[in-house]
């Protein structure tokens, strides 16, 4: 019968007890029942310490941002795969703006949302409003994510006018690269209709985008 796997996925400043590592080394295949360590000591992955040994015995194992964890094939002892949490792992940000950010004497205006960061990769933007953008003559009012010239690159319209719950939101999914060398400037952009964004006086919005970045 096949020996089942068990695998447990550590993060980024959590603690790993060495009795964990441990037993999922020994879910893993080690041919003792476990390592020998020192709960007194602690190590800190860094790639700076080979730990295990005599003189730097297990310990409680502290997974810092310049650690990168590597996956190993335990039948051909080969890395499968690594995360560097300092790079490579996908990450959600939150932006919120309000109806004054986006006012304008005209239909159509876009402002900064962030800078996309060289080698930066956007995987997704979830938007989604907490209060009702409306004001004056304005029967509808549009949000979307994207570039000087491709407004709706990252994200296309999202109704802010309609009225806000729990589950009124977008997501878009994408793989998006911009530039390898140097930032890209992110732009939100609103959009209304019957009278100019200056003529708005509510309206908030909430906008994810979840990263990564390719090193």
């Amino acid at each position: 019968m096949a020996k089942q796997i068990n695998a447990k996925v550590f993060v980024d400043s959590e603690v790993l007890e060495a009795a964990d590592l441990n037993q999922s080394l020994t879910d893993l295949g080690n041919v003792e029942s476990s390592v020998p360590y020192d709960s007194g000591k602690q190590q800190v992955v860094d790639g700076s310490v080979d730990i295990g040994k005599a003189a730097t015995p297990w310990g409680d194992l502290y997974l810092k941002n310049t650690g990168k964890i590597k996956m190993v094939d335990p039948i051909t002892h080969t890395v499968v795969s690594t995360f560097d949490p300092a790079g490579g792992g996908l990450t959600w940000t939150k932006y919120t703006l309000g109806y004054a950010t986006l006012s304008a004497a005209a239909l159509v205006n876009s402002a900064d949302l962030f800078t996309l960061a060289a080698g930066q990769i956007i995987h997704a933007v979830k938007i989604k409003h907490s209060a009702q953008f409306a004001g004056g003559a304005i029967t509808e009012y549009y949000i979307s994510v994207g570039l000087v010239g491709n407004t709706s690159k990252y994200a296309p319209e999202y109704a802010g006018h309609a009225a806000v719950a729990d589950d009124t939101f977008d997501i878009n999914l994408g793989l998006f690269g911009e530039n390898n060398a140097s930032g890209t400037a992110v732009k939100v952009t609103a959009r209304s209709v019957g009278a100019n964004l200056d003529t708005a006086s509510q309206g908030s919005v909430d906008i994810w985008v979840l990263t990564s970045l390719a090193v």
